[in-house]
């Protein structure tokens, strides 16, 4: 709602703002993006073309929103590499839709996971109340499908990914106890963590209901490297699938095989209020889960006051690594962590915190800054020290065709060598097995692999370490 400090114009009431920054946190653009009335943006990725998808929900019909159905609609922006509007859509009915997670997919195209109360306009087979609305999108936002999940009650998805079968992963909550959803734990008044598989057309191949007899959810979801899944979010029961919960609500993460089976499960937290928000795989096939804690105890060793950002580092197994809270005496909420290229971790979210490791607040305790948080790489025990892994050559890079990659062991050593572009998902993948010591060559034909002309990382991991080297393939 601002039109001070770092924000250069507001259309009316709140807008999506929009923050490029360089690598060391410094503001290259901004821009405040919708109409006259309440714009909330909730998910952002950078796409293959350097440019930027956004989506969120607007009542607006007016300044860069245009084709509103009706109350809320979700409204999804595409952004040139410079920030400005490549194009815009609105999807929804006359009633009310709330988007929360997009990704854009292999084909250019995108999916996007929402919430929709509508019956009518681009909504159909609503369930009853608010249902999973995923739409499908091509490159330039045209709808090629779109398919309602749920019962009769509420049911909101909060996280969408592609899977590597070219399906889709939904995670949210469902308060439902028919309809699509086929158990429940609790009652309609509680909610589950409720999970739906698709195929690549929209249709459910299966779903689950992860809880206890009170409420769970999931903010996050992850298909990870052994095909399976990784699912974030939380949890106050202690009971049913749930075991060790600390008090309140704790940061609930639960493993799944690829056919949606739990392997583990576990609560982190201390007596307060833990939520987490955000999961992803780690180089070291552990994971990274951020969110924000009121605790001082159990799994939490600092709190500085309210809520602070609170991290923890998994290891593939779900046992705490570390974990670390930053903050200051006021609320301070986290909505997303990342793993930097470097092996640091970047988080963001909201801050009313003016003290502690909040500096530069620009407004007062009652008002929300952004606040985004760059951590360096953690080293633990030696291990990014002591790699057996030495003497990376890539050539040629820049590659036109073909390059060589090759590093020497010092010992036998179970390691993946994978290739990924600038969002994060994976090309391809090179090698994930055993070797023997001694010097290694692999050779890897992009055009082949079908890479267009851009900027990808190669990453070679092993058993507590990893490297990674920027390509550049040219056309």
């Amino acid at each position: 709602m601002s039109t001070d400090g770092d924000i250069s114009s507001v259309h009316g009431s709140y807008d999506y703002w929009v923050i490029r920054l360089n690598s060391v946190g410094d503001t290259l653009w901004q821009r405040s993006l919708g109409g006259s009335g309440y714009n909330y943006a909730t998910c952002v990725q950078q796409t293959s073309d350097s440019g930027f998808i956004i989506t969120g929900y607007t009542t607006s019909n007016d300044g860069d929103v245009s084709g509103n159905h009706g109350s809320y609609d979700i409204w999804v922006v595409k952004l040139f590499p410079s920030g400005t509007i490549e194009w815009q859509k609105c999807y929804g009915g006359t009633a009310g839709e709330f988007s929360q997670s997009i990704r854009q997919t292999s084909d250019g195209g995108y999916i996007v996971a929402n919430k929709s109360n509508s019956i009518n306009g681009d909504v159909n087979g609503n369930h009853g109340l608010e249902d999973f609305w995923i739409v499908k999108l091509n490159n330039i936002g045209d709808t090629l499908w779109e398919k309602s999940f749920g019962g009769p009650e509420n049911d909101r998805p909060f996280s969408v990914w592609q899977t590597f079968d070219q399906g889709y992963i939904v995670s949210g909550l469902s308060h439902s106890i028919k309809g699509n959803i086929t158990a429940h734990h609790g009652t309609t008044a509680s909610y589950d963590n409720w999970v739906v598989k698709l195929d690549s057309t929209g249709i459910m191949e299966w779903e689950k209901s992860l809880g206890g007899s009170n409420n769970e959810m999931s903010a996050a979801v992850q298909q990870t490297s052994d095909s399976g899944y990784i699912i974030a979010g939380q949890s106050e029961s202690i009971d049913g699938d749930v075991t060790g919960n600390h008090g309140n609500y704790d940061y609930w993460v639960v493993k799944l095989n690829p056919a949606g089976d739990t392997l583990w499960q576990k609560s982190y937290g201390g007596t307060a209020s833990d939520i987490a928000t955000s999961i992803e795989q780690t180089s070291d096939s552990g994971y990274i889960v951020a969110g924000y804690s009121a605790s001082n105890d159990g799994d939490v060793t600092v709190n500085q006051g309210a809520h602070d950002y609170w991290m923890v580092k998994l290891n593939a197994s779900g046992n705490i690594v570390w974990q670390k809270s930053v903050g200051g005496t006021a609320d301070d909420w986290a909505y997303s962590v990342h793993q930097t290229f470097e092996y640091g971790y970047v988080l963001a979210g909201n801050t009313t915190s003016t003290n502690g490791d909040v500096t530069g607040h620009h407004g007062t305790l009652t008002n929300n800054d952004y606040w985004v948080v760059k951590l360096s790489p953690v080293i633990l025990s030696g291990l990014e020290v002591n790699t057996p892994l030495s003497g990376i050559r890539v050539t040629p890079n820049p590659v036109s065709n073909s390059t060589q990659i090759s590093f020497s062991l010092l010992h036998a050593e179970k390691i993946s060598v994978s290739v990924y572009d600038i969002t994060g998902r994976l090309i391809t993948k090179l090698i994930d097995g055993n070797l023997a010591a001694g010097n290694h060559k692999i050779n890897w034909n992009a055009k082949e692999d079908g890479v267009d002309g851009g900027v990808y990382i190669m990453n070679i991991s092993g058993d507590g370490y990893a490297h990674s080297v920027k390509l550049v393939v040219v056309e």
